[in-house]
């Protein structure tokens, strides 16, 4: 996450959207950016620079360019099909001024399970 925190310039004024996340990651930096974090189910709270809601990351309820870093770490590969990938990765493109995807090298030996 530093390294994150480095290579995109992050401040407290940055607006991400971490779609999948949760704010366990974003305790891990210095600075403090808004996070909006997107989930299909949980609740909907505000609380300090945390936002969350429900949705889903393959039909973002946010405008074009409404985050200056849109965000997902290992949640692409549970979209299921090749297009809902798309999509979600279309999504990402399309709501963040610049883009952050990560997913796990696929013969991994260890996948946890959706929770």
């Amino acid at each position: 996450m530093r390294e994150f925190e480095r290579d995109f310039a992050l401040t407290d004024k940055t607006r991400i959207v971490d779609v999948g996340g949760t704010e366990r990651n974003w305790h891990l930096l210095d600075s403090e950016p808004h996070v909006t974090l997107v989930n299909i189910v949980g609740g909907e709270y505000a609380r300090g620079q945390f936002i969350s809601t429900r949705g889903d990351g393959t039909a973002l309820q946010f405008p074009d360019a409404a985050f200056d870093i849109a965000y997902s770490n290992s949640v692409i590969e549970h979209m299921g099909t090749f297009e809902r990938q798309h999509a979600f990765a279309r999504e990402l493109r399309r709501v963040g001024n610049s883009y952050y995807v990560q997913t796990p090298y696929k013969w991994f030996p260890i996948e946890l399970p959706d929770v």
